[in-house]
């Protein structure tokens, strides 16, 4: 368990940062959002500082890394995914980065798939508990959906 954090023993050294978590991290929410630039951002900045006092103003500067990102997007393909074999989607009911609705939307692109439900707060699923684990193993070693309308409680 960490202890907390305190004016002398800060909660998060800067030995602790993992430069390459941090590098994909930022990869992957650069490539999946569209970002104001910076001129939009000083504006944002502004509007932040007086909505939301302690935090807004730093919070807008945090949209800087990605409104340079120098990649280009690549959006993933949409369709209906014809001919490909059933798919598990899995979704986290209360998921605070990955909204539930994101993994509704997802089945409903893709014909004989099924999606199995984790009705969590936690962020992603699999290796965080048994029932998700056993689903989830059984369709990557023989292709076995779970029943439709499969639910997983923590």
């Amino acid at each position: 368990m960490q202890p907390s954090a305190t004016a002398s023993q800060p909660a998060l050294r800067i030995s602790e940062i993992n430069p390459v978590k941090y590098a994909r991290d930022s990869a992957v929410n650069c490539a999946d959002g569209n970002y104001p630039d910076s001129a939009q951002i000083r504006t944002l900045q502004s509007q932040w500082r007086g909505k939301y006092p302690l935090f807004g103003a730093a919070l807008a500067t945090g949209l800087l890394g990605c409104s340079v990102w120098p990649a280009k997007k690549d959006p993933y393909p949409t369709g209906k995914a014809a001919g490909a074999p059933p798919i598990l989607v899995v979704g986290t009911t209360g998921d605070p980065a990955t909204p539930y609705a994101g993994a509704e939307a997802l089945l409903a692109r893709i014909q004989g798939s099924g999606l199995l439900t984790f009705d969590s707060t936690e962020h992603t699923a699999y290796s965080k508990n048994a029932c998700i684990d056993a689903a989830v193993n059984a369709y990557l070693l023989r292709g076995t959906l779970p029943r439709d309308g499969k639910v997983c409680a923590p």
